[in-house]
């Protein structure tokens, strides 16, 4: 019952919640508007059965608007997973096969934390911000993974040079995988679902809600001020949580938790080249 308790108190504190209360307020007051006309004209109500089809219209673009948010989401969510997998493999081939000093093997491990810590920020910078540069007074790159990447096959490739490495293609594979984690991430993030959809979906729901009152009078009476809140809160709510969902990379309590996967991936690589975590 407490874990119950929890959740609704987490969501109830969530920003969608705060969105939705001046929209249910204002429906309210319309629903009760209708209600107050006391309208007798048969040719003013709307026929309950008319709101019965285009809710089952409605249902099915909802559904499809938010299984395709989440399938956004979820593959967010894998991408990080091999993210932390490709970076734990490869700290582990760095211990085992590279001829060097634990000095230097933490200082590789060093950047592949900052790769992680990079990407993080590069997924949630907005154009109309400014990054601000690594380096106090230096000029910022305008792409930090890629810059963080390309240091770490320099590192790999003076190693192999210097004889201190055999076998790179082992590398290769992990290090090439840090890029393509990169590349799918930006496509996920700059390729928002179509604004042409998301107005439509908006459009139907508007057009059922406040035609929904209507159909109801006839049935409900004043039962159908709050019946309109709920239905409304509902078709609303999956509206504005599939908008949140569809960006994985964000900040809200219903985005992807990169900080975490970051600490998850410094602690990793830290303990494998026997280095200790930072807290």
């Amino acid at each position: 019952m407490r874990e119950w308790m929890d959740i609704v108190w987490s969501y109830m504190r969530s920003p969608i919640v705060g969105r939705l209360w001046g929209i249910l307020v204002g429906l309210n007051l319309y629903a009760l508007g209708v209600y107050l006309l006391k309208v007798d004209e048969e040719w003013l109500h709307i026929d309950s059965r008319f709101h019965a089809l285009q809710g089952t219209i409605l249902g099915l673009l909802l559904v499809f608007r938010t299984n395709t948010a989440y399938d956004r989401w979820w593959e967010g969510r894998k991408l990080w997973g091999q993210l932390v997998n490709e970076l734990r493999n490869l700290a582990l081939k760095v211990q085992r096969f590279v001829d060097v000093g634990p000095e230097e093997k933490r200082q590789f491990g060093d950047v592949m934390v900052t790769f992680a810590y990079a990407l993080k920020e590069h997924l949630r910078w907005k154009p109309t911000s400014k990054m601000p540069p690594p380096v106090p007074g230096g000029e910022a790159p305008k792409h930090v993974p890629l810059l963080i990447a390309s240091r770490l096959f320099e590192k790999l490739n003076a190693w192999e040079q210097q004889g201190r490495l055999n076998q790179i293609l082992i590398f290769d594979t992990h290090a090439k995988s840090l890029m393509d984690v990169c590349g799918a991430c930006e496509r996920i993030k700059k390729t928002p679902i179509s604004r042409s959809y998301i107005v439509f979906i908006r459009l139907c729901i508007t057009f059922y809600l406040l035609t929904l009152p209507w159909g109801l009078l006839k049935d409900y009476h004043l039962w159908m001020v709050p019946a309109t809140a709920i239905i409304g809160y509902f078709m609303i709510g999956i509206e504005s949580i599939a908008e949140d969902v569809e960006d994985p990379f964000g900040r809200g309590v219903d985005n992807l938790d990169l900080e975490d996967i970051c600490h998850t991936i410094e602690r990793s690589v830290r303990e494998v080249l026997g280095d200790k975590p930072r807290e």
